[in-house]
């Protein structure tokens, strides 16, 4: 037996601040163990609590930065706690904020997380070539991974490994360190005053409540694990859509395997990198994971899909990199 991940009990009147950001009811509170930390309720009839839990110990298995969750109750309702991944001089600019003052008509609004056509994969890794750009703190990267580019090219992996399909404009960030002194050299360069500060980091990557299949009840879930009608778990997988575009004239999103693979274009490198923690980590270290929610989070039906996905999108990704040989 796993021990099982502990819950978190939210004090009744522990909210402090309501998120604005996004479309579920969350809200901010001081923990006594975490700090300032986000509460999410999930939506009715969805997984999203135990996804984004689950997302988070798969990422830290393959040595991504991401946020941290942990499994949480207020007044009787799941849902998750989310430490702040921002210190009290630091603040998170996020890629609508960020792309809206660098390409020409960008829509930056809520409305447009989604159908964002200027949304496309050379802009977002435009934008992160950029040597003012640091790793997040306290990163080590793995071999072969040593830029803000290619740690989005991870991001991209890890959306295809888990079918996330919710990496929209507001599902990536930098993080803006106000407590690092600046010097203006004479050509009117902004660096750091200490070698080796950042006033720009990549933020770690957040926000994966669409993925695992969450958003599925048990009875479709058994279905395509029993490939009912000729639709298996490979079919299922295959239609996870990104929200990053290939071109602004697109109609439609590029798939999370085409995001992936055209990403890899930009950083071969960094993307076998990505590929590699992968490939060297076993489905029943995946299946650990699962084993450790309790039952009354994550049905049983809910546990065996995703692994199974995982497990699919794993062999996709090793097929996709032996393909680059």
């Amino acid at each position: 037996m796993h021990e099982l991940f502990p819950i978190i009990h939210v004090p009744i009147n522990a909210p402090l601040a309501s998120e604005p950001m996004g479309t579920k009811d969350k809200f901010w509170y001081q923990d006594s163990k975490f700090g300032r930390c986000l509460f999410k309720r999930p939506r009715p009839g969805t997984g999203e609590d135990w996804a984004e839990k689950a997302a988070a110990e798969i990422a830290d298995l393959l040595g991504l930065p991401h946020a941290r969750y942990e499994l949480a109750e207020y007044g009787g309702v799941s849902g998750t706690a989310s430490p702040s991944i921002v210190m009290e001089h630091q603040s998170l600019i996020h890629g609508n904020e960020i792309l809206v003052n660098i390409v020409k008509g960008y829509e930056a609004s809520a409305t447009k997380r989604y159908g964002q056509s200027k949304h496309t994969l050379k802009n977002v890794l435009s934008v992160l070539n950029d040597d003012q750009i640091g790793l997040p703190m306290g990163w080590t990267p793995p071999h072969g991974v040593s830029t803000p580019t290619g740690l989005m090219i991870g991001y991209l992996m890890f959306d295809v490994l888990i079918g996330n399909t919710d990496r929209h404009h507001e599902n990536w960030a930098i993080v803006l360190d106000s407590s690092v002194h600046l010097n203006t050299d004479p050509g009117g360069f902004i660096s750091p005053a200490t070698p080796g500060e950042w006033l720009l980091r990549m933020a770690p990557t957040f926000d994966h409540a669409s993925s695992l299949g969450a958003h599925l009840v048990d009875s479709k879930r058994t279905s395509i694990l029993a490939a009912e009608n000729g639709f298996p778990m490979e079919g299922y997988v295959e239609k996870a859509r990104s929200a990053l575009y290939h071109t602004e004239d697109d109609s439609k999103a590029m798939m999370t395997i085409d995001a992936f693979a055209k990403a890899a274009h930009y950083d071969g490198a960094a993307a076998k990198a990505w590929v590699l923690q992968v490939a060297t980590r076993s489905i029943k270290e995946f299946r650990v994971v699962f084993d450790r929610f309790p039952r009354t989070r994550i049905s049983d039906v809910a546990a065996d899909f995703a692994v199974a996905l995982l497990d699919a999108n794993r062999r996709r990704l090793v097929s996709l990199m032996e393909s680059w040989s």
